[in-house]
């Protein structure tokens, strides 16, 4: 498990939710321009989807029609929260995601 995972696990009292680090092995998708959107944490749910029982740090949504993907985070998001979500920008996904 990564730094970050660590971080994340100890920032969340009481969840056990990590930052997924398990990427596939390519990209999968082609590449798409991102476009930074900061969101109050009140907003995050709406911008990401409900996730009860994980803390979201930011998430990341392909338009390949509109040829742009949306990266949502919080007010001053750590640079590491943008390169993960930049990465799936860049067309990559977690191996979980797979199965999906």
């Amino acid at each position: 498990m990564n730094r970050h995972a660590w971080l994340a696990a100890l920032a969340l009292p009481g969840c056990a939710a990590l930052v997924e680090d398990d990427w596939q092995g390519r990209a999968t998708h082609p590449a798409l321009p991102p476009y930074h959107l900061v969101v109050s944490d009140a907003d995050m749910e709406n911008a990401c989807g409900a996730h009860p029982w994980a803390y979201v740090f930011g998430c990341a949504l392909r338009l390949p029609a509109e040829h742009v993907c949306l990266i949502y985070t919080r007010p001053k998001a750590a640079a590491w929260i943008l390169a993960h979500e930049q990465r799936h920008c860049d067309g990559w996904d977690h191996a979980a995601e797979r199965a999906r």
